[in-house]
């Protein structure tokens, strides 16, 4: 048996039957490892171990070189992945890479395991260490793999002068230094055609690590990996245990009905009576310590990141909030629409299209639940970024518009647009368009950061609406009445029995806890109905400390903020008339049974993009003496 028994070059063209998992299985049947479960003896790989190696191998076979794994605790992942540092500084001579830990211990462990795991190799499958110290490890085919520790606070440069092909990253969301991991990642190969990139860790609520799962959901050179408390066969409690009797009584929780559903429609995995009672137990077990179960043992990636005790919003409906939206989204019966806003510096160069394709997924940046109903009710929230132009939105703060159905009992998310890339007048654009397709619409605008120039863009187009002539207003009807149908949010202070009353809010820390606290209130009584998961997403990272409320360091609450303002325009302005007309929710889907068997009413965002305006504007364009008469594009200099 010998090294060259495997030809790697063999795997860029596709060339080697069974792909990288059959070379993985390969090595590691050669192999014995120190586990704390079994002692020293052969590496046979856990059901969790397993399951990983069948998806990093199954991405290297499609050519991903970076990978992203969100785990449960104690699932081996590291255990296992040392082994293929091995395979790949033997495979690949010369290669430059690092292991990086949290902090010191980690570092002389996995340097021990590595020890051990070479003397295990056969005679002629490995190339032989020229030194290995607690700094680096050599071999003598020129590979070196350097022994990196991160650190958990913020102490300064990570790895500098490196130009790594290969890093094995572990724990990540223990590392304190956000701005020297991302020095570092700077320095990786990036054409190298044998790099590889892992970085694996359990989540521990909004840290470095959840920026680094999201980038690997949406680049599409990169792949994220959950690998769930569920997948380790050691995780249950056998049937004829005492623990298992303590535990389980034959039935299961809603909760718990939602999360096994979950995780068989995602992940194709059936939880177990046995694996439900472990799981209570280990819930316990950890509440007595003051773990977080949802961190540390999570169905799914989504909950994994789940906020400590600081979490505003509650965890419970959180988490069958997401689960709901989630089954949702894959459901044929409950679909949603997306779609793209092309925004041009001038007005009559915006244009929307309906994205179909799950590959150009990431361009959407306008989400359609409910199309507009000509009898509804809506309440829409508006929070502008805190740029005021596309130049200097650095943090890429969102500009997000929410749309909201009012019924007397509940408010209901049908619409949501969000997107960073765009300046104040394009904003204002966009929710007229909006708001004047759902019609019979309030809406309540945040009037600090961008708001002004929101505001003052739509007056502007408001202006140039009015002065179009009688022949234009007949031909476009639906511009010509934009703002007919719609109307601001008036303001009045809470201790306020009288008085004076202003257009729009604007939003101090006393204000935003208020309207945040009476969002959370509905949304704990199932009173608001959030159908966006990037809305359920963003209320995970909101935290409450010594009275402020909101989303630490690099997280986002725009959604947030949205949806609280679109709340506090139905709580305070919307809701009472609809009480006092009996329109609930329950009232109005029976009316709207009834109207469906004589009307048929086909209503979609895109009938209400007003094509015919932009194109004609064009014409008059040409057809002009001085190429100005009726410009649009006047409106904003």
């Amino acid at each position: 048996m010998s090294l060259a028994k495997y030809d790697f070059s063999t795997f860029r063209k596709g060339g080697r039957k069974g792909g990288w998992l059959g070379v993985m299985d390969d090595w590691i049947a050669n192999l014995t490892i120190d586990s704390k479960e079994t002692g020293v003896g052969p590496l046979v790989p856990y059901r969790s171990q397993r399951l990983f190696l069948q998806e990093l191998s199954k991405g290297m076979d499609e050519g991903i070189r970076s990978f992203t794994v969100l785990k449960a605790r104690q699932l081996g992942i590291s255990t296992i992945m040392l082994p293929i540092d091995l395979l790949w500084l033997n495979a690949y001579a010369g290669t430059q890479g690092a292991i990086v830990v949290d902090e010191e211990g980690n570092r002389e462990q996995f340097r021990k395991i590595l020890d051990r795991t070479m003397m295990s190799l056969p005679r002629g499958l490995f190339a032989g260490v020229k030194r290995h110290n607690r700094e680096a490890l050599e071999l003598k085919n020129g590979s070196v793999i350097r022994y990196l520790v991160a650190g958990t606070r913020k102490k300064g440069a990570l790895g500098v002068g490196g130009g790594y092909s290969f890093v094995h990253a572990t724990e990540c969301s223990r590392y304190g230094d956000a701005e020297a991991w991302a020095s570092f990642v700077a320095a990786f190969a990036e054409e190298n055609p044998n790099r590889l990139f892992t970085f694996e860790s359990t989540a521990r609520g909004f840290n470095l690590f959840k920026w680094m799962w999201e980038d690997a959901i949406s680049e599409p050179d990169q792949r994220a990996i959950f690998i769930g408390w569920w997948a380790k066969e050691s995780y249950r409690l056998a049937r004829n245990s005492k623990l298992y009797a303590h535990n389980f009584d034959g039935t299961y929780t809603d909760e718990e009905i939602e999360k096994i559903a979950l995780v068989k429609e995602q992940y194709g995995v059936e939880i177990t009576d046995e694996q439900v009672a472990w799981y209570r137990h280990k819930t316990r077990q950890l509440n007595s310590e003051g773990g977080y179960i949802a961190q540390e043992h999570p169905w799914d990636a989504r909950e994994a990141f789940m906020a400590s005790g600081k979490l505003f919003f509650p965890t419970k409906q959180l988490t069958l909030a997401m689960h709901r939206v989630a089954r949702s989204a894959s459901s044929p019966g409950i679909p949603w629409k997306g779609y793209r806003y092309h925004t041009g510096k001038n007005f009559d160069e915006t244009k929307i299209e309906q994205i179909m394709e799950p590959r150009f997924k990431r361009l959407i940046t306008l989400r359609i639940w409910e199309d507009p109903d000509p009898v509804g009710v809506y309440a829409i929230g508006v929070d502008p970024a805190e740029g005021t132009s596309v130049e200097d939105n650095t943090w890429k703060d969102l500009f997000c518009i929410s749309v909201w159905r009012c019924y007397a009992d509940r408010l209901v998310q049908v619409a949501e647009y969000a997107d960073f890339d765009i300046a104040p007048h394009q904003c204002a654009w966009i929710l007229a368009h909006l708001a004047g397709a759902y019609k019979n619409v309030r809406v309540c605008l945040e009037i600090a950061g961008g708001g002004t120039a929101v505001i003052r863009a739509l007056t502007q187009l408001k202006e140039s609406i009015m002065a179009m002539d009688e022949k234009e207003r007949a031909t476009n009807p639906d511009i010509a009445n934009l703002f007919d149908s719609w109307a601001w949010y008036l303001y009045r202070r809470v201790d306020s029995l009288g008085g004076n009353m202003m257009l729009h809010f604007k939003t101090d820390n006393e204000k935003k806890r208020q309207i945040l606290m009476r969002m959370k209130d509905a949304f704990m009584i199932e009173q608001l109905v959030v159908n966006s998961m990037n809305l359920l997403e963003q209320m995970q990272e909101v935290v409450s400390k010594d009275g402020w409320v909101g989303a630490e360091g690099r997280g986002k609450d725009d959604h947030v903020l949205g949806a609280a303002f679109a709340h506090h325009c139905w709580d305070a302005m919307v809701r009472k008339d609809l009480v006092a007309s009996g329109r609930t929710y329950a009232f109005e889907q029976q009316a709207a049974l009834e109207r469906a068997k004589t009307e048929h009413r086909e209503t979609t965002m895109i009938s209400y993009v007003i094509r015919d305006f932009f194109k004609q504007a064009d014409e008059r364009r040409a057809n002009s003496t001085n190429g100005t008469v009726d410009d649009p594009a006047t409106l904003y200099g």
